[in-house]
């Protein structure tokens, strides 16, 4: 039978929306465990807040440094009245492993959590039963995400990485743990917010950027009018399997297909049933889950996610270098995709070089994802942009519709070079042909219920 050693606690302070903490019981299930355990009743609450928590050896505040690394559970975000609870690991903390803390106490405070704590960021859809878990900031901080490390700081990823545009991403949270769990690229979708609404931004690329393609990167403001949510990987053979029931790709037999990307998908319509198509398997997960908004991204939508912030060649806010665009040979690019310079002329498993800033992987290289857009260049790319449009004018929610049979394919792909492993490149690509470097990545718009 566990034995249970009650510690003191400290009544909180009250925050500035009268929420108060009423009572703190602390214990330590000793000799069995060294964790504590702190629960607490909390009144008062007109709008989410967050609880801080200090520590002390009787009167002694102890070292705090480790200490939120070391905490797990009701803390963020808390949006109602009732009773809740944190463990605390003193092991974490404090490197206490061998004794009972006798006299350990803690003391809560009560802030005004951001607006945008329980967001809902993340969507874990599962592929057998077509149910949803929404997962929000708060669950991150809270420590209720299974496989749920994550990082706030986009630069602490990769010396290389420059910080992204806080107006366009907003506050970062990446989700780094959701590559560690095989069933994300396999059984379960998750797909990942991104908060695009009504914020004006430059498509298409820099007339100085190297790798640049004047006839189809005609830099132009645009402006998105909603939120979506994309893939975080690209749709892997495995899914692909189980939303449509076979698999086109090539290396089918190879030991780590599963979580490779399906390849050789063609695009085909909305409207037909082949089960070789990216259109398939967006009708699929329509029935699957009983959500009419999944779709392909548009052109603009695919391009915003995969800049995540940046206005360079590359989503970490690098360019390619000009010695890299043909030789295969950049380390900027190398470090973010699988092409021609990395890959050994082959497809590889998602999610194992480094995300955007919107915790994507692989939106460069891989392979070439499908887009809703028709594909032309020039005058007639430019044409889309509405009558008269002149540099300087906001293109609302763009979407060439085009009769051309060639759609717009993005992100490069294994065997491409590094002039076409860029976020602006658009490329053309044959509806109803099934390029052994063809994949897709799933969208779904934010109106979804």
């Amino acid at each position: 039978m566990k034995k249970t050693m009650v510690l003191a606690g400290l009544v909180a302070t009250a925050s500035l929306n009268a929420a108060v903490i009423e009572q703190v019981i602390v214990r330590q299930q000793w000799p069995w465990s060294t964790d504590v355990k702190v629960e607490y009743k909390i009144s008062g609450v007109t709008s989410p807040v967050n609880i801080g928590v200090r520590a002390f050896n009787g009167n002694e505040e102890l070292d705090s440094s480790r200490l939120e690394a070391s905490i797990t559970g009701d803390r963020f975000g808390i949006s109602k009245d009732g009773v809740g609870s944190f463990v605390i690991d003193p092991v974490k903390a404090f490197g206490t492993a061998s004794v009972a803390l006798a006299n350990f106490k803690v003391r809560l405070s009560i802030s005004d959590a951001p607006a945008n704590i329980n967001e809902i960021i993340y969507k874990v859809f599962d592929l057998s039963t077509g149910a949803c878990q929404d997962i929000t900031r708060a669950d991150f901080y809270n420590g209720k995400v299974e496989d749920g490390a994550y990082v706030t700081d986009y630069t602490s990823l990769h010396s290389r990485f420059l910080a992204p545009s806080s107006e366009m991403v907003g506050d970062v949270l990446i989700w780094t743990g959701v590559t560690n769990n095989v069933k994300y690229k396999t059984t379960h979708l998750v797909m990942r917010k991104i908060p695009a609404a009504d914020k004006v931004w430059r498509m298409g690329a820099l007339s100085n950027e190297t790798g640049y393609r004047s006839a189809t990167e005609t830099n132009h403001l645009v402006k998105l009018t909603q939120d979506y949510y994309m893939g975080v990987f690209e749709i892997t053979q495995k899914q692909y399997t189980l939303l449509v029931g076979n698999n086109p790709s090539t290396g089918t037999s190879a030991e780590d297909a599963d979580i490779r990307p399906a390849n050789k998908v063609q695009y085909g319509r909305e409207t037909a049933d082949n089960n070789n198509t990216a259109w398939q398997a967006v009708k699929k997960i329509r029935t699957k889950t009983g959500n009419s908004s999944f779709c392909l991204p548009t052109s603009a939508q695919w391009e915003f996610a995969c800049r995540a912030g940046s206005t360079a060649g590359l989503y970490s806010g690098r360019t390619i270098s000009s010695g890299g665009l043909w030789s295969g040979n950049d380390g900027d690019v190398t470090i973010l995709g699988w092409f021609v310079g990395n890959a050994s002329s082959a497809i590889h498993p998602v999610g194992r070089k480094l995300p955007n800033a919107f915790g994507l992987y692989d939106t460069l290289g891989n392979t070439w994802e499908w887009t809703l857009d028709k594909y032309t260049e020039n005058a007639a790319y430019v044409a889309t942009f509405g009558a008269g449009w002149q540099p300087g004018d906001v293109v609302v929610d763009p979407l060439d519709t085009s009769a051309d049979s060639k759609l717009v394919g993005r992100g490069g792909a294994y065997d491409s070079y590094g002039a076409y492993v860029r976020c602006a490149v658009r490329f053309s690509l044959d509806n109803w042909t099934s390029g052994a470097n063809y994949g897709m990545r799933m969208a779904l718009m934010d109106d979804a219920e």
